[in-house]
């Protein structure tokens, strides 16, 4: 009988960092979308924490929070499969489904505003710290880590009008109980701060990890 691996449990640690750079993220994303005026024709806002597969469900926080365990590279197969739950979101489905590789007829599922939403998630995540993209990167070095033509191409659409405008200020973003407004509209900051606050309930009486302030 084969034996049946188990998913590690992250440390408290682990998950609060994982739902801190997860929160950053959420945060910049939310920032950069209404400037960049797309993501209004993706169902599952704010970013990355609404729906199936969604960063604040359980399955996903497991897998992506052991990257920030001692020795990550050990869990990357619990990571990358983390990654897999969570490209169930409208915006992975949108970014990594079968288009053409001259990037300009995309498949039919996939609207124009859906892949530039897309290629602007590829950009802010690569500017960030991810072990398993062996991050951080910049502006520069993004589009070389682009692999198919397609995302090539709606990477650089997207990533000289993200570089035009200030950058959010993500470093003041220090705890996932104190969260500043780094100017993201005001109604959707506040969906992210209940959200967050949901997630740290969940985690507290299903969980228990305290998860203090």
């Amino acid at each position: 009988m084969p034996m049946v691996t188990r998913i590690p449990v992250p440390t408290e640690k682990a998950v609060n960092e994982h739902l801190l750079s997860t929160l950053k993220h959420i945060m910049g994303m939310e920032y950069f979308l209404p400037r960049l005026g797309i993501g209004d024709g993706d169902p599952q806002r704010p970013h990355d924490i609404i729906g199936v597969g969604n960063k604040f469900e359980w399955e996903v926080i497991q897998g992506f929070a052991l990257q920030y365990m001692k020795n990550p590279e050990q869990y990357y197969k619990f990571i990358l499969a983390a990654r897999e739950i969570h490209r169930q979101q409208y915006h992975h489905r949108q970014w990594n489904g079968p288009h053409p590789h001259d990037g300009k007829k995309p498949h039919p599922d996939a609207t124009k505003d859906g892949l530039l939403v897309g290629a602007t998630d590829s950009i802010l995540s690569l500017l960030e710290n991810r072990a398993y993209q062996k991050g951080p990167h910049n502006y520069k070095e993004i589009v070389e880590w682009m692999f198919e033509p397609h995302k090539r191409y709606w990477v650089r659409e997207i990533k000289p009008r993200m570089q035009a405008l200030e950058q959010p200020r993500l470093e003041l973003i220090a705890s996932i109980n104190d969260i500043p407004n780094i100017g993201v509209p005001e109604e959707m900051y506040h969906k992210i701060v209940d959200r967050m606050n949901e997630t740290i309930e969940m985690l507290r009486n299903d969980r228990d990890y305290s998860l203090k302030p």
